[in-house]
């Protein structure tokens, strides 16, 4: 490798970036560091396991906080923390406030039914069945439990 020809394009380099280069030396120069800076966040100076938290949950050890729980794509629970004063995190909906609008409900009610399991009808048919289920079981055991009274 020629040196002097790496040495023309460094000082090439220099001579196009130099008022760059100065300001952010001077820049770096007059940064000193505020001693009330951590004042203001007085959970830094104690470590790690006690900082702010983002998206309205509340100071402390973060392992703490209450964890979402949905179900992943993987399978597994979600284990990010939850949003203030809802289950899930802000990845699974727990920012959302939901659809506003008439248009906007019925659109996501025609949009999130995928089998029809969690429908009215389909929860009042459940309870109907287990109902006379449940009356059936009882005659069942009624007519049993007479046989051995006899």
């Amino acid at each position: 490798m020629d040196y002097p020809k790496v040495t023309s394009l460094v000082e090439e380099y220099l001579e196009t970036n130099r008022s760059r280069l100065l300001l952010e030396r001077d820049a770096s120069e007059n940064e000193v560091e505020d001693p009330s800076s951590t004042a203001a966040w007085p959970d830094a100076a104690r470590g790690p396991k006690h900082r702010r938290l983002r998206h309205g949950n509340p100071s402390g050890d973060p392992s703490t906080a209450p964890r979402c729980g949905a179900k992943t794509r993987r399978g597994t629970p979600c284990e990010c923390p939850s949003v203030r004063n809802r289950r899930r995190c802000r990845l699974h909906g727990g920012l959302s406030t939901g659809p506003r609008t008439p248009e906007g409900r019925e659109r996501q009610r025609k949009a999130v039914t995928k089998h029809g399991n969690y429908s009215q009808a389909a929860v009042r048919a459940r309870a109907e069945r287990l109902a006379l289920l449940q009356l059936q079981a009882a005659r069942w055991f009624l007519t049993v439990k007479s046989r051995f009274n006899r």
